[in-house]
């Protein structure tokens, strides 16, 4: 499932992003955009705006009805069943592209010198750049994770 979520929804876009779901997202998006991009890509368009909805060109949508981004992720997997297609990990939090993995030695210059001695594992986005490794931030991600996949 490929989705948009207008600008109410900024950390759900994030957290389904962080569980693999390709989540379009920006801040400016007008309700016109968002109709126009879920009809061109097969998008679910995730709101919380009932008008939104309500527009004819908007077949596949869901009102997201949690006001903070953890409870919204929860109902999401809950209401569409996300948890077998969940791929953790694998999406750019920000960008929403693929991430790849990456050797020490190639992100030695981009990371603080404590996560290089403490860390074997990145993974980098070859968009924006930015470094990925499995540190404290990471394990607090894991434990949501597992709680929505259910291997808890």
């Amino acid at each position: 499932m490929r989705f948009v979520a207008d600008a109410h929804l900024g950390g759900l876009a994030h957290l389904l992003r962080m569980m693999g779901f390709d989540t379009l997202y920006d801040n400016h998006f007008e309700d016109s955009e968002i109709e126009r991009i879920a009809a061109h890509e097969g998008r679910i368009v995730l709101t919380r705006d009932r008008e939104l909805l309500k527009r004819r060109g908007i077949t596949h949508g869901c009102y997201v009805r949690a006001i903070k981004s953890t409870p919204q992720v929860r109902e999401i997997f809950s209401r569409l069943d996300l948890a077998r297609s969940a791929r953790p990990f694998s999406l750019c939090l920000d960008c929403n592209v693929p991430l790849q993995r990456v050797a020490r030695e190639a992100v030695a210059e981009r990371v603080p010198p404590a996560v290089l001695e403490r860390h074997d594992r990145f993974v980098t986005c070859d968009r924006c750049r930015r470094v990925f490794w499995e540190g404290s931030h990471w394990r607090c991600m894991r434990a949501l994770v597992d709680e929505l996949v259910g291997a808890g």
